[in-house]
């Protein structure tokens, strides 16, 4: 501006002999950065729309999940926590675990991983420990066999229940009614069931093979309930 002339400007002979190339420039620049920021956008919606639909091998809905403040009374708390809803018909299961689903409420994720070798390969596995109607509550699909249940009366701390992919590094045509002892070891473990990878953690995480064992002591610092469809409370 401060090349144009001030009087031919105030007689309306106002003209650019050439271009402006930063002015062309700064155009540019601008439809490039919409066009970035556009994307941007778009690749996030995608993003959230994936996190919403994904399937985690769960069913999420109706599902609430609650941090106990006295992890050592867990065990006692969700057996009084069961007794009490047992008769409230917008409760459909109860059940606790020693890890929470995802992030916590401190903002963590807790994890427990173990490996072992078994007729001379490696195994590698996450590991939790549950209660009763751990996979009803969940929603997570028996592959085979039953999950841990108060009318056997014989499931034990030493009974266990694999995941598809942690029963596929045994490489046992039939796992479930096995006792599996590591090598080296005289104790082992008694597989009762199988169940369905599902996501425990990050969906960002890959699904890593998982054992469940039953909680026989006071180490559940999780409860869920699940709701029935169209009731609150």
């Amino acid at each position: 501006m401060s090349r144009f002339n001030t009087v031919e400007t105030l007689k309306g002979r106002l003209g650019l002999k050439r271009k402006s190339g930063v002015r062309s420039s700064l155009i540019v620049a601008q439809f490039v950065i919409a066009c970035v920021m556009i994307c941007c956008t778009f690749v996030v919606y995608l993003q959230g729309r994936h996190l919403q639909d994904a399937d985690l091998g769960m069913d999420k809905s109706f599902l609430v999940s609650i941090p106990l403040r006295a992890p050592e009374k867990g065990r006692e708390t969700v057996e009084k926590l069961r007794m009490m809803l047992a008769s409230d018909p917008r409760v459909l299961s109860v059940s606790g675990s020693n890890i929470n689903m995802g992030r916590g409420a401190d903002r963590k994720t807790v994890s427990i991983s173990t490996g072992f070798d078994y007729k001379g390969k490696s195994v590698s596995t996450d590991r939790a420990w549950i209660d009763y109607d751990y996979l009803k509550t969940l929603g997570i699909p028996l592959v085979a066999g039953r999950e841990f249940d108060k009318s056997y009366g014989t499931d034990t701390a030493d009974n266990v229940l694999l995941s598809e992919s942690m029963a596929k590094q045994l490489h046992e045509k039939d796992v479930v009614g096995k006792t599996i002892i590591p090598d080296g070891e005289t104790k082992g473990m008694h597989v009762v069931g199988v169940f369905a990878d599902f996501h425990l953690y990050s969906m960002a995480q890959q699904i890593r093979p998982l054992t469940l064992s039953f909680a026989k002591g006071g180490s559940t610092i999780v409860l869920s309930r699940r709701r029935r469809p169209g009731r609150s409370g």
